[in-house]
């Protein structure tokens, strides 16, 4: 529960300061102080002054001009008052609101600041200074204090600790002016493509991916901020296995493959500043779920997938579209025992056998189904 400290601007920023033991923080530390703590009081004040100056302005010509209107007619009086008061009231309106603004703004840093300390606390073992210059930080700030929302402020925060640790990612300006107009659900929609491209070593598409796709991305969004871009390769290779598409169906008709996405360097530059090396893969789950889609997807409109298992010299599986038939015994656990064929590459075929006719072979003998 808040107390009466936390209202006052900086209190809790200087609390987070004070518990600060690493070299990155009191780097940070430092930096805010020197850079922006002194010009942020000083155009605080500034901006107070214009307050209060309004507010008196206002006031002493309201004075003035209810003496003036003492002089005029009584009905002129009245109508002119009226008038005048309503500009007067607009006018203090505005005053008001410039004040609430600044406090508004000045939490909204102090949070992404106490949440860049506490990242960087978090990692006393890699926490060398680094070099945060007052252009970098004045730039920074002009962005951050624009940012409410209490995860896009995390995300700010870990934004801020890279570039406060040597041989982190530091966000060029065009970053981070490309980072201020991403909303949350883009945000978050980056987090899991990013996790998706960790887990697989590329983002694996189909033909549906912008309509829908398994992890409920926005594939489209993230393209217009510049964070992602299309690949079309020859084949889909992932971390463990490569998908092949044989002939098109004929009756599908034409229409664009979009095999793959990758980071842009803009987004891979986010990314490193956001996530660095910390970013987890998606869950068992999520990546199944997402082969399931992908593979369902490709047997909708290509006549054969073949897949080819990267740690294999024996195997390759192609999959067809059609009624499911079992494999001879033993065959699919001869492959799993292989050791050749990752657990997720095993329970993806684990779930088709069931779907979809699918061949193994072995050193050009087929145990077909």
């Amino acid at each position: 529960m808040s107390g009466p400290d936390d209202l006052i601007p900086g209190k809790q920023l200087e609390k987070a300061a004070a518990d600060v033991a690493t070299d990155a923080g009191k780097s940070l530390v430092r930096g805010i102080a020197r850079t922006l703590g002194a010009a942020t009081a000083e155009w605080t004040a500034k901006r107070e002054a214009r307050a209060d100056a309004a507010r008196k302005a206002v006031e002493t010509q309201a004075e003035l001009d209810r003496a003036n209107a003492l002089t005029d007619a009584r009905r002129s009086a009245e109508l002119s008052e009226v008038e005048h008061q309503t500009k007067l009231e607009a006018a203090k309106r505005r005053a008001d609101r410039m004040l609430l603004e600044m406090a508004h703004e000045q939490r909204n840093f102090e949070e992404i600041t106490k949440a860049a300390l506490s990242f960087i606390e978090g990692e006393p073992s890699d926490s060398e200074a680094g070099d945060l210059d007052e252009d970098w930080l004045f730039r920074f700030a002009g962005f951050a204090e624009q940012i409410s929302d209490r995860d896009l402020q995390k995300i700010w925060g870990r934004v801020l600790r890279s570039a406060s640790i040597k041989g982190k990612q530091k966000l060029s300006a065009a970053s981070l002016f490309q980072l201020s107009l991403i909303e949350k659900k883009a945000a978050l929609d980056f987090e899991k493509f990013c996790k998706a491209f960790v887990s697989f070593g590329i983002f694996p598409a189909h033909e549906k991916v912008y309509e829908k796709n398994a992890l409920g991305i926005d594939i489209r969004v993230l393209q217009e901020h510049g964070l992602i871009q299309e690949m079309h390769p020859n084949s889909l290779q992932m971390n463990d296995v490569r998908f092949e598409l044989g002939n098109k169906q004929p009756s599908m008709g034409f229409s664009l493959l979009h095999e793959a996405f990758a980071l842009t360097n803009k987004g891979a530059e986010i990314a490193n500043a956001i996530f660095g090396q910390e970013l987890a893969p998606l869950s068992d789950e999520d990546q199944d779920s997402y082969l399931q889609d992908i593979i369902t997807d490709m047997l909708r409109g290509y006549e054969t997938v073949l897949v080819m298992p990267r740690a294999s010299r024996h195997y390759f599986i192609l999959f067809r579209p059609g009624e499911a038939s079992p494999l001879p015994d033993g065959i699919l656990n001869a492959v799993r025992a292989d050791g050749e064929v990752s657990d997720r590459l095993g329970r993806l075929l684990g779930w088709a056998v069931s779907r979809y006719p699918i061949t193994i072979h072995e050193n050009s003998n087929s145990a077909s189904v």
